[in-house]
């Protein structure tokens, strides 16, 4: 049954340029070169305008008033859709990287009325999840890292470098004793860096979530962890606090993920807002 609370939005990057000159919107996050990035700039007028006769032709937007300054309506679907990314104060990056592809991001933008959760769906089209509620993202946002409820994976928790853990990620698969002697050197024991590396060489993907708060003239970064997916469970890294540049991995349950996935969408005031303080 399709959620009544949840609308779905798929826009080509002409047709999103023209609501966003519209709108007046210059940027949105993700998209700081604006989504005809990629054609030259004298081919963008062009752009934009099918752009608009593309949305006409959907129902989605009607010239109002013609001459040289034409006035346009817009759906309410299009303007919360786009609206909301480009003002919303609140917002959540995951980037996530797969054997299949080299780095791939969603956007969650988050209000107290409608969230949107942007992604670039596939060549040239975006795709925006609206939600009623900031709530309503979490079961996406979990499909997503691939926490359902499962246990946590076997192991031990222990601290790495981050820039160790990097190279020995990159080398991991192909390279796998390059990549042990990499965590040998750093400091780990062999049961910790035999462990590190068979999480790696398992790893069916590798996200990074960011939750930040822009308040003019400046971003605020209210928590920041990764995730690495392997058959066995999940792997949770975070910062070591107080110490630049280290990183801690524990295994974590499904449900420990899921919540803390759903105190980062709370805007009431709860758990978002203990990072920031």
């Amino acid at each position: 049954m399709t959620d009544p609370t949840i609308r779905y939005l798929d826009l080509s990057r002409e047709e999103l340029a023209f609501i966003m000159e519209r709108l007046g919107i210059a940027t949105l996050v993700g998209l700081e070169g604006g989504p005809l990035a990629l054609i030259a700039e004298e081919e963008r007028p062009a752009a934009v305008a099918a752009g608009g006769r593309a949305l006409v032709a959907r129902g989605m937007a009607q010239q109002t008033a013609g001459g040289p300054d034409p006035h346009w309506a817009l759906s309410q679907l299009l303007i919360a859709a786009v609206g909301t990314c480009a003002t919303a104060t609140d917002y959540m990056v995951i980037t996530q990287r797969t054997p299949a592809f080299p780095l791939f991001a969603w956007y969650a933008h988050l209000t107290p009325g409608v969230s949107v959760l942007h992604t670039l769906a596939d060549a040239g089209v975006h795709r925006f999840n609206l939600c009623l509620r900031p709530g309503d993202l979490q079961p996406m946002l979990c499909a997503i890292l691939g926490c359902d409820g499962q246990p946590a994976p076997a192991g031990e928790p222990l601290e790495v470098g981050a820039e160790v853990l990097d190279v020995a990620a990159d080398t991991a698969t192909l390279e796998p004793e390059a990549a042990l002697n990499v965590l040998r050197g750093s400091g780990l024991d062999d049961p910790s860096a035999e462990q590190m590396l068979g999480t790696l060489r398992g790893a069916s993907a590798s996200s990074m979530v960011t939750r930040a708060r822009y308040k003019d003239p400046e971003t605020r970064l209210l928590d920041v962890f990764g995730v690495v997916s392997t058959a066995e469970g999940l792997w949770l890294t975070e910062p070591v606090a107080g110490i630049a540049g280290r990183l801690t991995v524990r295994p974590v349950a499904g449900s420990e993920l899921s919540q803390r996935l759903a105190g980062l969408l709370d805007l009431s005031g709860g758990h978002a807002d203990q990072f920031s303080r």
